[in-house]
């Protein structure tokens, strides 16, 4: 009888656990002298944006999703077309509200 109260009292635990808790929104702000534009990545291809975001020197991005242990890559690309980089928006902590400066791009 005891062994049945523990087990169903630890299943009811895991169904207590949030799958997004995990999940936060950072933003990306433009410490370059130079007007970016942002595009949500996923592994090795950048997704085709209608409206992606673009940045002037010193704006700040709206909310850009990310989450612990999973690497949300974000490309930064100039007005002409030139990949600066990315920011991998990869974290060991949940950090809301963080801000990802764009001169900390590396390579994609």
């Amino acid at each position: 009888m005891l062994a049945a109260v523990f087990f169903t009292a630890a299943g009811l635990a895991g169904c207590t656990t949030d799958p997004t808790e995990n999940n936060f929104y950072v933003r990306v702000v433009n410490n370059t002298h130079a007007n970016v534009t942002l595009y949500d990545c996923s592994g090795d291809h950048c997704k085709k944006q209608s409206h992606p975001e673009r940045l002037r020197p010193g704006a700040t991005s709206g909310p850009v999703f990310a989450s612990v242990g999973d690497s949300n890559p974000i490309a930064v690309v100039t007005t002409g077309g030139r990949l600066l980089g990315c920011l991998p928006l990869d974290f060991k902590s949940v950090a809301p509200g963080r801000r990802v400066p764009v001169s900390t791009a590396s390579s994609c």
